[in-house]
């Protein structure tokens, strides 16, 4: 029992140190994009999108989907900011004018902070298309966001409500994960490990992600930052067992 404690932990640490290299790859990818200069207004939230994407796509073998989503949700957090707090009503509707067409030259007329948005999503949707394109793959990306759009209901009736949805979205992913259906088992898992990570996320009714205050700190240092200490004489079994296979 101890050895295999052991070899979890190291599987565990070794996983962590290749998450470590993606999370660089992608900070390198942002401080390209020089996003603090040309989104001086936008939530700095790499590291927080890397920790739930590699929730929802956490096995070794899926590092391109980790960067990926990542870099997707990256631009998502931009725009989410650029049409919640800081473009006017003018430039939204230019904006959004500009996404249905989704071509390079409807940037024209644009602001030029919303070019740079705008520029910085076709580029990363070209890299994605080069990826699928190489992998053989396809992914089908989407982006939610609850909104209380009825103001005759209160804050607390709202919650309730809200509540109320999330309690039957896990029973019904729990029964479609008993029960074989139509939808792949793996889509399903995925879309069960999203609800995981976004569970963990506002499971207390707080916005932790765009907080990022301590718990959210802690969470990403217990899952990135700090290797599981190890039992060194399961690594001894481990290291014997190597050499007599």
């Amino acid at each position: 029992m101890k050895s295999l404690l052991s070899l979890a932990k190291l599987d565990f640490n070794l996983l962590q140190e290749q998450h470590q290299k993606e999370l660089g790859n992608i900070t390198r990818w942002w401080k390209d994009l020089d996003a603090e200069r040309k989104f001086p207004f936008a939530r700095d939230r790499l590291v927080e999108l890397y920790f739930w994407m590699s929730g929802v796509y956490f096995e070794p073998e899926y590092k391109a989907t980790r960067e990926i989503l990542t870099k997707v949700m990256v631009i998502v957090t931009i725009f989410d900011d650029v049409y919640d707090v800081y473009a006017t009503m003018e430039e939204l509707e230019l904006s959004t004018e500009a996404i249905e067409r989704w071509d390079v030259n409807a940037k024209d007329g644009l602001p030029e902070y919303m070019q740079v948005c705008y520029e910085t999503l076709l580029d990363l949707y070209d890299e994605i298309g080069y990826e699928v394109t190489r992998k053989g793959q396809s992914y089908r990306l989407f982006y939610a966001k609850e909104v209380v759009s009825n103001s005759s209901v209160t804050e607390q009736e709202a919650k309730e409500a809200l509540h109320k949805q999330v309690v039957d979205g896990w029973k019904d992913m729990n029964e479609e994960l008993r029960h074989p259906t139509v939808v792949p088992e793996f889509l399903q898992v995925r879309i069960l490990n999203f609800a995981r990570v976004f569970n963990v996320v506002y499971n207390d009714g707080t916005d932790h992600f765009s907080l990022a205050g301590t718990k959210f700190k802690e969470l990403v240092t217990s899952l990135l930052v700090d290797p599981l200490p190890m039992l060194w004489f399961g690594l001894d079994i481990f290291e014997s067992a190597l050499c007599t296979t």
